[in-house]
């Protein structure tokens, strides 16, 4: 059993101690007033099962997020409140999520260390929750960004996704499937002089887009002392009179308009939320295959059941919408 509340539990919970203070008059009017309190209660908990059988909608799109998850990616710049960059991905993924319903969705990361963090799935869940545990590397183990990182932790999650759907194409059991890739950077290259060419990868996808993170301006960061470390500071370095000063990182666009170049495909800085909107109107536009195939499969899944206490908390609302009429009128 799992719970997936929409107002959090230590929110709700003085709620509905509050709504139990409204005591009413007689002993079942206050007994069906709690019953309520504890059916909303519940409702709000999304309590879901598991279920050896459930609807799997699927379409035939994969989406394949790589993330750049350096030090850099923490830089407070994002939006008018200057957030971590981080923040503004999150964000993003979220919003492309959102427009992507039910299709693969696939997280790869790079840094000191390039991690294909969630293979491809449906549960979108998943997705949203590695985001949500990104903070960059640590200051400790930080040896400088790459951009070129990147290149073979994507060419070898497309090339995976391609030769599986080969195998599956063999056996007569699945169509062409779409294959989309959003690559998330900053451009920050400080280790390598010069950008590879990303263009042999080209062929193993049909849209997405490259969406940049961070300002021309720049902005200081923050990391954990430790990879382990719950404590952050700001990154420092020192400058040609010795003094540590914040270090300060900044969007490289030419870097990322020159992936997006390679890849053949659009290149997009993002500010705020609408930038991505825009960003996602023009990907699902170039994408002319939307075939969403619907079957059951067994052992898979998990159902929700607040419309068990939603029906109790309904009959509870007709009782008392019937009983206070006709005491209306026995009282008129």
């Amino acid at each position: 059993m799992t719970i997936n509340p929409i107002i959090p539990v230590f929110v709700m919970i003085p709620i509905c101690v509050l709504l139990l203070l409204f005591k009413r008059r007689g002993v079942w009017n206050y007994v069906r007033q709690i019953l309520c309190i504890i059916l909303i209660f519940l409702i709000n908990l999304r309590i879901s099962v598991p279920t050896d059988e459930v609807e799997v909608v699927a379409s035939n799109i994969d989406v394949l997020f790589i993330v750049d998850n350096t030090i850099s990616m923490m830089a407070e710049d994002y939006g008018s409140d200057n957030a971590p960059r981080l923040d503004g991905v999150r964000e993003a993924i979220n919003e492309i999520i959102d427009e992507f319903p039910e299709s693969r969705y696939c997280l790869a990361t790079f840094s000191n260390k390039n991690q294909i963090l969630v293979n491809y799935t449906y549960e979108s869940e998943v997705i949203l929750n590695a985001i949500e545990a990104l903070d960059g590397y640590a200051a400790y183990y930080a040896e400088g960004t790459s951009i070129n990182d990147s290149y073979d932790i994507m060419k070898q999650v497309l090339r995976a996704a391609e030769d599986q759907e080969d195998d599956e194409e063999n056996s007569e059991t699945t169509s062409d499937r779409v294959q989309v890739l959003f690559f998330i950077s900053d451009g920050e290259n400080t280790r390598d002089n010069k950008i590879r060419d990303f263009s042999p990868v080209e062929e193993y996808i049909d849209s997405g887009a490259v969406l940049g993170f961070g300002t021309s301006e720049g902005a200081p960061m923050k990391a954990r002392k430790g990879i382990y470390s719950e404590e952050y500071e700001y990154v420092t370095v020192y400058d040609s009179k010795l003094n540590e000063i914040k270090a300060i990182s900044k969007i490289d666009e030419d870097n990322l308009e020159s992936i997006a170049d390679d890849l053949d495909v659009d290149y997009a800085h993002i500010a705020k939320k609408s930038d991505v909107e825009d960003v996602v109107e023009d990907v699902l536009k170039s994408i002319d295959k939307f075939e969403y195939n619907r079957a059951k499969e067994s052992g898979k899944g998990h159902m929700e059941i607040y419309f068990i206490f939603a029906m109790g908390l309904g009959a509870l609302v007709i009782y008392d919408f019937i009983y206070y009429r006709n005491k209306l009128s026995k009282e008129g």
